[in-house]
């Protein structure tokens, strides 16, 4: 995972919008090593073929992952219900390995995959949600309970 000094992007208006809500799978509950206020994963991106896979470590369910491509552009979205989100577990359902573009089963893709130019570079970020008046100062942000976990650049 690589920590600096984020900049504004476009997920604080898209994490407002998501509080309309979906529908969400209830994929059970997160492997060990995961608690429900776990602030940091170390995410890893595999690019091999025509594929894109993104994993992270403790596989903790997320509730936003999010793909951004040059000047902030998103690139491909997931997010759970909003309405989900005063209970970490309820909104916590993005299990991990992902293949870019393929949304898991119940999960409501918020923006269609683009398809990724070789040779440009792009960014993971993994968003959980920790309980609620929670200030975590593992988070790399945060706002309010929404919790960015991890962020991994990669090149396609």
């Amino acid at each position: 995972m690589r920590r600096g000094v984020r900049r504004a992007g476009a997920l604080p208006g898209l994490v407002v919008a998501a509080l309309a809500g979906c529908g969400d799978d209830g994929s059970g509950p997160d492997p060990a090593g995961c608690e429900v206020d776990t602030s940091s994963v170390e995410a890893s991106v595999s690019v091999e073929g025509g594929s894109v896979v993104f994993d992270w470590t403790p596989g903790c369910g997320a509730a936003v992952v999010h793909v951004e491509g040059e000047e902030e552009s998103v690139q491909w979205l997931l997010i759970t219900d909003g309405s989900t989100w005063d209970d970490p577990g309820a909104a916590n359902l993005i299990r991990p390995p992902l293949t870019y573009g393929v949304p898991p089963s119940g999960i409501p893709v918020g923006h269609e995959a683009e398809a990724l130019v070789p040779g440009t570079a792009y960014t993971l970020e993994v968003w959980r949600i920790i309980p609620i008046f929670t200030q975590n100062p593992s988070c790399i942000e945060q706002q309010g309970q929404v919790c960015l976990v991890a962020v991994e650049p990669f090149t396609r």
